[in-house]
Protein backbone atom coordinates (compact mmCIF):
# COMPACT_ATOMS: atom_id res chain seq x y z
CA UNK A 1 0.00 0.00 0.00
CA UNK A 2 2.92 2.29 0.13
CA UNK A 3 5.38 3.87 -2.24
CA UNK A 4 7.82 4.91 -0.10
CA UNK A 5 9.44 1.12 -0.06
CA UNK A 6 10.38 1.98 -3.87
CA UNK A 7 12.48 4.71 -3.07
CA UNK A 8 13.80 2.96 0.18
CA UNK A 9 14.29 0.00 -1.88
CA UNK A 10 16.18 1.63 -4.81
CA UNK A 11 18.53 3.39 -2.58
CA UNK A 12 19.72 0.20 -1.74
CA UNK A 13 19.87 -1.63 -5.16
CA UNK A 14 19.32 1.53 -7.75
CA UNK A 15 20.44 -0.87 -10.33
CA UNK A 16 17.35 -2.94 -10.13
CA UNK A 17 14.95 -0.23 -10.89
CA UNK A 18 14.58 -1.40 -14.39
CA UNK A 19 13.23 -5.16 -13.21
CA UNK A 20 11.47 -3.50 -10.29
CA UNK A 21 9.29 -1.43 -13.20
CA UNK A 22 8.86 -4.31 -15.56
CA UNK A 23 7.34 -6.36 -12.37
CA UNK A 24 5.04 -3.85 -11.42
CA UNK A 25 4.04 -2.87 -14.77
CA UNK A 26 3.10 -6.49 -15.34
CA UNK A 27 1.05 -6.64 -12.39
CA UNK A 28 3.46 -9.17 -10.39
CA UNK A 29 4.21 -6.56 -8.05
CA UNK A 30 1.43 -4.14 -6.88
CA UNK A 31 2.10 -0.76 -5.17
CA UNK A 32 0.36 2.37 -4.16
CA UNK A 33 -2.25 4.11 -3.59
CA UNK A 34 -0.30 5.74 -0.45
CA UNK A 35 3.04 7.54 -0.34
CA UNK A 36 3.08 6.45 3.77
CA UNK A 37 0.20 4.90 5.71
CA UNK A 38 -1.18 7.76 7.72
CA UNK A 39 -2.79 8.03 10.57
CA UNK A 40 -5.97 9.88 9.84
CA UNK A 41 -6.49 12.10 12.96
CA UNK A 42 -3.03 13.44 13.43
CA UNK A 43 -3.18 15.04 10.07
CA UNK A 44 -4.99 17.08 8.00
CA UNK A 45 -7.25 16.44 5.30
CA UNK A 46 -5.02 18.06 2.93
CA UNK A 47 -2.33 15.90 3.99
CA UNK A 48 -4.25 12.94 3.56
CA UNK A 49 -4.93 13.99 -0.57
CA UNK A 50 -1.06 15.09 -0.84
CA UNK A 51 -0.29 11.82 0.66
CA UNK A 52 -2.67 9.81 -2.40
CA UNK A 53 -1.29 11.89 -4.87
CA UNK A 54 2.02 11.51 -4.60
CA UNK A 55 1.60 7.46 -3.99
CA UNK A 56 -0.12 7.70 -7.02
CA UNK A 57 2.56 9.76 -9.05
CA UNK A 58 5.18 7.56 -8.06
CA UNK A 59 2.99 4.38 -8.54
CA UNK A 60 2.35 5.46 -12.31
CA UNK A 61 6.35 6.29 -12.85
CA UNK A 62 6.37 2.88 -12.28
CA UNK A 63 3.70 1.64 -14.50
CA UNK A 64 0.61 0.84 -12.38
CA UNK A 65 -1.36 1.64 -9.26
CA UNK A 66 -3.05 -0.44 -7.11
CA UNK A 67 -6.91 0.86 -6.37
CA UNK A 68 -7.36 -0.40 -3.21
CA UNK A 69 -7.98 1.46 -0.03
CA UNK A 70 -5.12 -0.88 1.95
CA UNK A 71 -5.03 1.17 5.58
CA UNK A 72 -4.78 -1.90 7.82
CA UNK A 73 -3.34 0.04 11.38
CA UNK A 74 -4.58 2.97 12.63
CA UNK A 75 -7.04 2.89 15.23
CA UNK A 76 -10.06 4.74 13.70
CA UNK A 77 -10.84 6.00 10.00
CA UNK A 78 -12.38 9.51 9.39
CA UNK A 79 -15.98 9.66 8.30
CA UNK A 80 -14.88 10.97 4.66
CA UNK A 81 -12.65 8.91 3.86
CA UNK A 82 -15.30 7.00 2.04
CA UNK A 83 -15.03 10.79 -0.45
CA UNK A 84 -11.43 10.65 -0.50
CA UNK A 85 -10.81 7.44 -1.76
CA UNK A 86 -13.71 7.52 -4.12
CA UNK A 87 -11.75 11.24 -5.70
CA UNK A 88 -8.78 8.46 -6.76
CA UNK A 89 -11.14 6.16 -8.25
CA UNK A 90 -10.65 3.60 -5.14
CA UNK A 91 -14.03 2.29 -4.20
CA UNK A 92 -12.95 -0.43 -1.38
CA UNK A 93 -11.52 -0.24 1.59
CA UNK A 94 -9.36 -2.96 3.86
CA UNK A 95 -8.23 -2.60 7.56
CA UNK A 96 -8.02 -3.82 10.73
CA UNK A 97 -8.66 -1.14 13.43
CA UNK A 98 -11.24 0.72 13.38
CA UNK A 99 -14.56 -1.34 14.94
CA UNK A 100 -14.98 -4.16 17.21
CA UNK A 101 -16.18 -7.66 15.45
CA UNK A 102 -19.36 -7.14 17.10
CA UNK A 103 -20.48 -3.81 15.27
CA UNK A 104 -20.87 -5.26 11.82
CA UNK A 105 -22.25 -8.96 10.40
CA UNK A 106 -19.49 -10.11 8.91
CA UNK A 107 -16.44 -9.71 7.60
CA UNK A 108 -17.51 -7.65 4.60
CA UNK A 109 -19.82 -4.51 4.21
CA UNK A 110 -20.30 -1.14 2.96
CA UNK A 111 -19.06 1.79 4.91
CA UNK A 112 -20.96 4.83 4.21
CA UNK A 113 -19.62 8.86 4.62
CA UNK A 114 -21.80 11.52 5.64
CA UNK A 115 -21.90 12.87 2.12
CA UNK A 116 -23.54 9.03 1.04
CA UNK A 117 -20.67 8.00 -0.85
CA UNK A 118 -19.93 4.04 -0.47
CA UNK A 119 -17.53 2.12 -0.23
CA UNK A 120 -17.00 -1.53 -0.33
CA UNK A 121 -15.34 -2.54 3.09
CA UNK A 122 -13.24 -5.62 4.06
CA UNK A 123 -12.69 -6.24 8.32
CA UNK A 124 -9.69 -8.07 8.48
CA UNK A 125 -9.53 -10.91 11.06
CA UNK A 126 -8.86 -10.70 14.19
CA UNK A 127 -4.89 -11.91 13.79
CA UNK A 128 -4.51 -8.70 11.27
CA UNK A 129 -2.84 -7.95 8.15
CA UNK A 130 -1.21 -11.67 8.88
CA UNK A 131 -3.27 -13.79 9.33
CA UNK A 132 -1.18 -16.85 7.33
CA UNK A 133 2.27 -15.73 7.73
CA UNK A 134 5.57 -17.45 8.59
CA UNK A 135 4.01 -20.30 6.80
CA UNK A 136 6.72 -23.60 7.05
CA UNK A 137 8.24 -25.30 4.40
CA UNK A 138 6.24 -28.68 5.08
CA UNK A 139 3.17 -28.91 3.75
CA UNK A 140 1.31 -30.79 6.39
CA UNK A 141 2.31 -28.02 8.80
CA UNK A 142 1.30 -25.43 6.28
CA UNK A 143 -2.00 -26.90 5.94
CA UNK A 144 -2.67 -27.31 9.36
CA UNK A 145 -2.04 -23.25 9.90
CA UNK A 146 -4.16 -22.33 6.11
CA UNK A 147 -7.02 -23.83 7.52
CA UNK A 148 -7.53 -22.76 11.24
CA UNK A 149 -6.90 -19.41 9.33
CA UNK A 150 -9.87 -20.13 6.66
CA UNK A 151 -11.96 -21.53 9.47
CA UNK A 152 -11.49 -18.32 11.46
CA UNK A 153 -12.50 -16.46 8.29
CA UNK A 154 -15.57 -18.65 7.75
CA UNK A 155 -16.59 -17.99 11.03
CA UNK A 156 -17.33 -13.96 9.60
CA UNK A 157 -17.75 -14.93 5.91
CA UNK A 158 -20.44 -12.81 4.29
CA UNK A 159 -18.94 -13.27 0.41
CA UNK A 160 -17.65 -16.65 -0.96
CA UNK A 161 -14.19 -14.90 -1.05
CA UNK A 162 -11.34 -15.01 1.46
CA UNK A 163 -8.26 -13.39 1.84
CA UNK A 164 -4.81 -14.86 3.24
CA UNK A 165 -2.09 -12.35 4.10
CA UNK A 166 0.85 -14.10 4.02
CA UNK A 167 3.22 -10.38 3.83
CA UNK A 168 3.74 -9.06 6.92
CA UNK A 169 6.09 -6.05 8.34
CA UNK A 170 9.44 -7.40 9.52
CA UNK A 171 9.44 -10.61 7.59
CA UNK A 172 11.09 -10.79 4.57
CA UNK A 173 8.81 -12.81 1.40
CA UNK A 174 8.50 -16.32 1.37
CA UNK A 175 10.08 -18.29 -1.95
CA UNK A 176 8.34 -21.52 -0.63
CA UNK A 177 5.01 -20.48 -1.12
CA UNK A 178 4.22 -20.73 -4.78
CA UNK A 179 5.63 -24.83 -4.20
CA UNK A 180 2.20 -24.96 -2.51
CA UNK A 181 -0.21 -25.15 -6.16
CA UNK A 182 1.65 -27.95 -7.03
CA UNK A 183 0.72 -30.13 -3.59
CA UNK A 184 -2.13 -32.49 -5.27
CA UNK A 185 -3.32 -33.76 -1.24
CA UNK A 186 -4.33 -30.45 -0.45
CA UNK A 187 -5.90 -29.06 -3.70
CA UNK A 188 -8.91 -28.83 -1.78
CA UNK A 189 -7.56 -25.88 0.12
CA UNK A 190 -7.58 -23.55 -2.84
CA UNK A 191 -10.88 -24.86 -4.04
CA UNK A 192 -11.71 -22.88 -0.49
CA UNK A 193 -9.75 -19.91 -0.45
CA UNK A 194 -8.14 -18.81 -3.73
CA UNK A 195 -4.51 -17.30 -3.53
CA UNK A 196 -5.78 -14.47 -4.41
CA UNK A 197 -3.83 -10.60 -4.50
CA UNK A 198 -5.54 -7.27 -2.88
CA UNK A 199 -6.35 -5.73 -5.79
CA UNK A 200 -9.07 -8.13 -7.22
CA UNK A 201 -12.14 -6.82 -8.49
CA UNK A 202 -14.79 -6.53 -5.69
CA UNK A 203 -17.57 -6.75 -8.82
CA UNK A 204 -16.79 -10.49 -8.54
CA UNK A 205 -17.82 -10.56 -5.31
CA UNK A 206 -21.87 -11.46 -5.51
CA UNK A 207 -22.83 -11.03 -1.71
CA UNK A 208 -25.12 -8.91 -0.68
CA UNK A 209 -24.41 -6.82 2.06
CA UNK A 210 -27.29 -5.41 4.99
CA UNK A 211 -24.79 -3.50 6.87
CA UNK A 212 -24.13 0.24 5.97
CA UNK A 213 -22.32 1.69 9.02
CA UNK A 214 -22.15 5.53 8.44
CA UNK A 215 -19.23 7.71 9.09
CA UNK A 216 -16.59 7.76 11.60
CA UNK A 217 -15.19 4.08 12.56
CA UNK A 218 -13.71 4.35 15.87
CA UNK A 219 -13.62 1.01 18.55
CA UNK A 220 -15.95 2.08 21.23
CA UNK A 221 -12.83 2.00 23.79
CA UNK A 222 -10.40 3.97 22.19
CA UNK A 223 -12.77 6.89 21.61
CA UNK A 224 -11.47 9.37 23.52
CA UNK A 225 -8.22 7.33 24.66
CA UNK A 226 -5.76 7.07 21.75
CA UNK A 227 -7.14 9.00 18.77
CA UNK A 228 -4.49 12.58 19.06
CA UNK A 229 -1.73 10.98 21.21
CA UNK A 230 1.49 11.09 19.38
CA UNK A 231 3.39 8.17 20.79
CA UNK A 232 6.25 6.02 19.40
CA UNK A 233 4.14 3.03 21.23
CA UNK A 234 1.26 3.41 19.52
CA UNK A 235 1.40 5.04 16.31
Amino acid sequence: GQTIVLEDYLEVHPERRGILKKYITEGRIHVGPWYILPDEFLVSAESIVRNLLLGHKIASEFGRIMKVGYIPDPFGHISQLPQILRGFVIDNIIFWRGIEYNQTQGNEFIWQGPDGTELFALHLPKAGYCNAMSLPEDVDQAYKLIKEAIDDLLSRETSKSLLLLNGVDHLEAQPHIPRYYSVSLHFHLLKICNYLTVNKSWATISATYPDRPLGILIPPAHKTTLLFILSGSIT
